[in-house]
């Protein structure tokens, strides 16, 4: 776990570095869309490394069942196994 939250650590300072270098996006609507997207991920990233400390990481919100280590490697602040987020996704659209 300790390699997950520093992986997370190193995601949660480049989001912050990202969101501070829009900070000046005033009008510019492509530059507001992508201020808000990374600040979404920025702080699905700092529940992430919530659930780490709590021991929970990994634990599909959903189902309880286990996120795989592909699906944490790929998406390491996943709330949700991938049949789960799969599921989500179609019932969204």
């Amino acid at each position: 776990m300790a390699r997950i939250d520093a992986n997370l650590a190193e995601l949660e300072l480049e989001r912050e570095e990202q969101l501070t270098s829009l900070r000046d996006a005033r009008g510019d609507l492509v530059a507001i869309a992508y201020q808000k997207s990374v600040a979404q991920i920025l702080t699905e990233i700092r529940e992430a490394r919530r659930r780490v400390r709590e021991g929970n990481h990994g634990v599909c919100v959903a189902c309880h069942g286990i996120v795989t280590e592909e699906r944490m490697e790929a998406l390491p602040w996943a709330t949700q196994c991938a049949d789960c987020a799969r599921r989500r996704y179609l019932w969204s659209r």
